[in-house]
């Protein structure tokens, strides 16, 4: 798979001018990493009881994903009041979550 996935973005330089194919290839790329991020997350929470709400999901990323991915604990974890919001300082990037309406 790496392999294919190498190849596939080994694109010529002419290719890499198009901004619509550069953008589809970053798009592919993102999407393979949110599925593998969904994989292991499925994986690593099939015997545990279904999550009840948001906090629950924050807590089961922080705390045994992120121990799991990056063989370490969080440094830090910032949530807004309402906690539909929440950003892991010194990453590139912040888990936003929607909380089921009942």
């Amino acid at each position: 798979m790496a392999y294919r996935l190498a190849n596939e973005l080994s694109v010529s330089e002419e290719r890499l001018d198009d901004e619509e194919e550069r953008e589809a290839v970053f798009y592919r790329l993102e999407m393979l990493g949110y599925r593998v991020g969904q994989g292991l997350v499925e994986r690593f929470s099939r015997d545990r009881p279904r999550f009840t709400d948001t906090l629950d999901v924050i807590k089961f990323l922080c705390k045994d994903l992120w121990m799991l991915v990056f063989r370490k604990q969080i440094d830090n974890l910032k949530t807004n009041h309402r906690a539909d919001t929440s950003e892991l300082p010194g990453a590139t990037f912040q888990i936003k979550t929607v909380a089921a309406r009942a």
